[in-house]
């Protein structure tokens, strides 16, 4: 039923004593003289080091492979709608796809238990310090920006801030004041973990005794906020998208608010993408100006090829920043333009921090067909950019925190075109301090994690155990494999004292997703005296390390496991040991960006791994232990920390804890 995954290896050791030629060498000294590869042996040392990189990127480039495939198939699949009809079915059927894979969406609450907690007075608006519950027990934290007096009617704004900093940073306030001037409500909330809804203690200089970048714990914590929930089956992408879902809520139920004119911008780095993806399904939402999400990112290189269209890497790539790689997002074929060019034919702005190449740009062509052949509304349609690139310095580069004055200059005439909004740039920036919701009076937010505990507990008592392997397979992605697809071929045997070991791979060739992975490796240790025919008990280590380095640091442990009667198997999964793509595994390490590239994929890396150790034990010549029982042993090989070492600490700062997880460290 399962896929043998290439480049998995493993090491089989009948249970004997280890006695040898050499009666001088220990049993743990003979396991440790094991080569277990069979890819490495008859290589010189420049051939295996070759071999070694070679197999170190194996699991990423066909990962990409796929990936490109996507893209290929986005372009073949893009190309060949033919009219409207064509175009809304591709869209309602990759937008359901978009929202099973961002996680559970309950029912909007009846009641946001909306509250005040401050009002200060400025020229032609009001600030009102906003909480509201979003979640039962997740209350989010905002600024109101009050036209004052008041009008008749009234357009809504709802802004998405950047990871930099929360909602009140100045480009914010500037948003805020310039658009209640002009007769708007304007909402900015903070994102969940930022601002005032962190999940960190770390706010300030003075909480932490070592130097650490304090604006951006935020940004970082949320990596962590992005796994908890990952492991819920839900995403960081999905509840930024419901908390601002409860921010048109609450825009709806403001007295002379005009529902024909709601707008959500994003900002330039990470509040674009939960704009985007909220405006997708949102139909409240008039208008959506989703900065650097849908086509070019700050990182791309302009001008753009001339083979644009087919070049162009439309879904992205996997890295530490979960809103932006969205699982299932290749596997199930939602790109970031098809999200954000489903709001047509409501008005977007295709917006771009930097410099943009509107001529090459193959999504700015997209948009301008859908807009224009399908819906005959090329008007609603328009485009911001600034100078410069992510690389260079202001004032050639327009770097800015949020949404900077370049940009906003070139959204204002389309908001007066579109919505009547005719607004002046104001600035009058108050002190952050100001426009803090939780003072000394009692209200305070629930940290978010406890409510994401609350919800897992919900999920364990409610869930029967059959169900849970059901989603549990579906979650990771496991897959059937039919017995002929994988082809194993052995090795000449080599012996040490009493045991025999062969080697050799298993190649996988089913048609699935990452063919073109290197084939598996094994290597089977066997007893040269197998006159007894009592079934015995195998022992299938489990470890992240790689068989040489496991050999070398638990000698020992296997070989009293084979002088006391097991037979011991050891699994080396893709992604580890000769496939591992570095023994970092922190936020930014390379491990980080494969494991996101194969969420992306709809084809975990656990889930793989999964499959390779299942693979490698039915499928091995004879396989390992057809009578006798097996028994899972995990081994992390990770330095522990001391008992002493500190584990609450800013990220990023170098006083991190070692990460002993359950797979080790390499």
């Amino acid at each position: 039923m399962r896929r043998a995954c290439p480049w998995t290896a493993l090491l089989c050791l009948a249970a004997t004593p280890l006695a040898g030629a050499d009666e001088r060498e220990s049993p743990a000294e003979s396991v440790r003289s094991v080569e277990p590869y069979a890819v490495l042996e008859g290589l010189d040392e420049q051939q295996a080091k070759q071999k070694r990189e070679e197999l170190r990127r194996s699991v990423y480039e066909a990962a990409k492979r796929v990936r490109r495939r996507a893209n290929e198939a986005d372009v073949a699949t893009w190309n060949g709608l033919r009219n409207r009809e064509d175009w809304e079915r591709l869209r309602d059927a990759r937008l359901a796809r978009l929202k099973a894979a961002l996680g559970d969406f309950p029912d909007p609450p009846d009641n946001l238990h909306v509250r005040v907690t401050k009002t200060t007075p400025g020229d032609g608006f009001e600030v009102r310090n906003v909480l509201f519950e979003s979640r039962p027990g997740l209350h989010v934290t905002a600024n109101l920006y009050v036209p004052k007096p008041a009008r008749e009617s009234m357009p809504g704004i709802l802004v998405a801030h950047s990871h930099h900093r929360p909602k009140t940073q100045g480009e914010l306030q500037d948003m805020g004041m310039t658009w209640a001037r002009a007769g708007c409500y304007v909402l900015v909330i903070d994102q969940l973990g930022h601002g005032e809804r962190r999940a960190h203690p770390f706010a300030s200089a003075d909480d932490f005794d070592g130097e650490f970048r304090t604006s951006r714990q935020d940004y970082h914590f949320r990596y962590v906020t992005g796994i908890q929930l990952h492991l819920l089956g839900d995403s960081l992408m999905g509840w930024m998208a419901w908390d601002l879902m409860r921010g048109v809520d609450l825009l709806t139920q403001l007295p002379g608010i005009d529902e024909d004119r709601l707008i959500l911008l994003g900002a330039v780095a990470g509040g674009g993408d939960p704009a985007g993806v909220t405006a997708a399904p949102d139909d409240r939402i008039d208008a959506v100006v989703p900065f650097n999400f849908g086509g070019p990112q700050p990182e791309t290189v302009f001008p753009l090829p001339e083979d644009a269209e087919a070049a162009f890497n439309y879904f992205g790539g996997g890295s530490w920043e979960s809103t932006r790689n969205l699982t299932r997002s290749v596997g199930d074929g939602f790109p970031h333009w098809l999200i954000v060019g489903s709001v047509a034919p409501r008005r977007l702005i295709h917006a771009h921090e930097f410099a943009w190449d509107e001529e090459r740009d193959p999504v700015w062509r997209r948009y301008q067909r859908i807009y224009g052949e399908f819906y005959g509304r090329p008007g609603h349609l328009g485009s911001a950019k600034g100078r410069g690139s992510v690389r260079g310095r202001p004032p050639e580069a327009t770097h800015c925190t949020n949404i900077g004055p370049v940009h906003r200059s070139q959204i204002h005439p389309l908001f007066a075109k579109w919505f009547a909004v005719e607004a002046e740039e104001f600035r009058a920036r108050l002190d952050e301090s100001e426009l803090l919701v939780l003072r000394d009076d009692g209200h305070r937010t629930t940290p978010p994690h406890v409510t994401f505990r609350r919800k897992a507990e919900a999920v364990v008592e409610a869930q029967p155990r059959s169900a849970v392997r059901t989603e549990w397979r579906a979650a990771l992605g496991l897959q059937e494999a039919a017995p002929n697809d994988v082809v194993v071929q052995r090795a000449r045997p080599r012996r040490f004292g009493n045991v025999v070991v062969e080697r050799g791979t298993l190649q996988d060739r089913s048609p699935q997703p990452l063919d073109g992975m290197p084939v598996v490796s094994f290597a089977r240790l066997s007893r040269v005296d197998a006159s007894s025919t009592s079934p015995r008990t195998t022992i299938v280590w489990l470890v992240r390390a790689g068989l040489d380095e496991v050999l070398a640091q638990r000698g020992e442990v296997v070989a009293a496991q084979l002088d006391a009667g097991y037979d011991v198997v050891l699994v080396e999964p893709r992604g580890v040991g000769l496939t591992s793509p570095g023994r970092d595994r922190g936020r930014r390490s390379n491990a980080t960006g494969v494991s996101s590239t194969l969420l992306m994929l709809g084809r975990p890396l656990l889930g793989l791994q999964l499959e390779d150790v299942l693979n490698v034990l039915q499928r091995l010549p004879g396989q390992p232990n057809p009578t006798g029982r097996v028994v899972l042993w995990a081994d992390s090989l990770a330095a522990a920390n001391e008992a002493d070492r500190p584990v609450a600490v800013p990220l990023g700062s170098g006083h991190e804890p070692r990460i002993g997880e359950p797979m080790g460290h390499a």
